[in-house]
């Protein structure tokens, strides 16, 4: 996870030339760097993958060898809300993005769209897109995960150094209350 965080979620300035970029294109370099970083996001955050993970620890005898999902959650939070620990938060357009793809994941692990298969798809197969398993411990750790950013959230609110910043902490807060608590 260090490394994904330090490489996949890292605002990669060594690509924002912008004397490069306002020559080949108008706009489309923070949607074009949020679309990679959350493809990987999506990826470590496959219902199946998290449940191997979850499998995995249930069967490590081991502790020490053991990655619980938790760990993994919270080291993802780390790497992508890590500002939030800053004296005074400052959170780049790049990074309110990754952010903003961050809760729209975490939403569809605690509230899942219904998936549409093909017809005559073969079960073993439609079972790789189902969601996660109503009693998968995924939807626990996500609330959980949710729980933590919304509380580094409020702490961090007094500390916004901008308006957009400030604006972003909120607005995030407003998601995580939504995903949590739904209005039918």
């Amino acid at each position: 996870m260090r490394f994904l965080n330090e490489n996949a979620f890292a605002t990669p300035s060594f690509f924002l030339d912008p004397e490069i970029l306002r020559r080949i294109e108008v706009e489309g370099a923070i949607r074009r760097i949020n679309a990679a970083q959350a493809r990987v996001l999506n990826a470590l955050w496959n219902d199946r993958r998290l449940e191997r993970i979850i499998e995995f620890d249930a069967l490590e005898k081991n502790r020490a060898n053991a990655y619980p999902l938790t760990d993994m959650l919270a080291d993802i939070r780390s790497g992508i809300w890590g500002e939030l620990n800053a004296g005074r938060v400052v959170i780049d357009p790049y990074r309110r993005e990754l952010q903003r793809s961050w809760l729209a994941a975490a939403r569809g692990k605690i509230n899942p769209v219904a998936v549409q298969l093909p017809a005559g798809l073969p079960p073993q197969f439609a079972a790789q897109f189902a969601p996660a398993r109503a009693t998968s411990d995924i939807r626990a750790a996500f609330r959980g995960e949710l729980r933590a950013v919304d509380a580094e959230l409020a702490r961090a609110l007094p500390k916004a150094g901008d308006a957009i910043t400030r604006a972003h902490i909120q607005d995030a807060r407003d998601q995580i209350k939504d995903i949590l608590e739904p209005q039918k």
